[in-house]
């Protein structure tokens, strides 16, 4: 179970709000890597009771988003296109919700932003076939998640209910980080390995460790100091 904080809590119950008056909703959580980002996006459906359609952002596939070519299909001319998450959510949500999810939305391509604020807005797009997409946009939940690599156009963030997500931190992070270990760790050893942790993040965000690499490597150290 993901331990959301105060802050997220409130953010993820005002999300339920909107969808369960049929208004949907497009959520941005910015931060840094290992804040639980993509894991909130996971609580939110489940909370929905709904299935999570997930997209990686990468540079220049925006139409992975929607649909893929079908390389056997196209073969066997069968099948050309699979569709997406995009084209799998707004399908969804035609019987009930369906939480899209956008992860590391920073790192697609400038040109992207356009790309989105068109799917956002119309909630429908033009298959391969000829055919419109329609989305059910009070049954949709966007979520777009970025680590600030680059800034989103103006116009995407205002479309958007943003909240900043940081790193876990004090008596949050040490319960997390024991969720994810499975076994209740040390607290002084859990405790000196996020100072650690929090050195590396001074000198290079990207490069600090999320809760779950500090839970693993607590568990990996346990694991060498009973064998030696």
């Amino acid at each position: 179970m993901y331990l959301l904080s105060k802050e997220l809590e409130v953010f993820c119950n005002l999300a339920i709000a909107r969808m369960g008056r049929g208004q949907g909703c497009n959520l941005l959580l910015e931060g840094p890597p290992g804040g639980g980002k993509t894991a909130f996006s996971r609580m939110l459906s489940k909370r929905l009771g709904s299935p999570l359609f997930y997209y990686s952002g990468t540079p220049d596939k925006e139409r992975d988003l929607l649909y893929e070519i079908d390389v056997q299909g196209v073969l066997k001319r069968e099948n050309a296109f699979v569709p997406g998450p995009a084209w799998q959510a707004f399908s969804r949500t035609a019987s009930g919700p369906a939480v899209l999810l956008i992860d590391e939305v920073d790192k697609t391509s400038q040109g992207f932003d356009a790309f989105l604020l068109r799917l956002l807005e119309e909630g429908a797009f033009r298959a391969p076939s000829g055919e419109t997409v329609t989305a059910t946009l009070k049954n949709l939940a966007v979520v777009l998640t970025s680590n600030g690599r680059r800034k989103l156009r103006p116009e995407v963030l205002r479309r958007c209910q943003r909240i900043n997500v940081p790193l876990p931190e004090g008596e949050r992070l040490f319960k997390i980080i024991n969720q994810i270990a499975g076994v209740n760790l040390p607290r002084g050893l859990v405790d000196l390995l996020v100072r650690l942790g929090r050195g590396v993040q001074v000198e290079d965000k990207e490069q600090a460790p999320a809760p779950k690499e500090l839970a693993l490597l607590a568990c990996d150290l346990l694991e060498l100091s009973q064998t030696q």
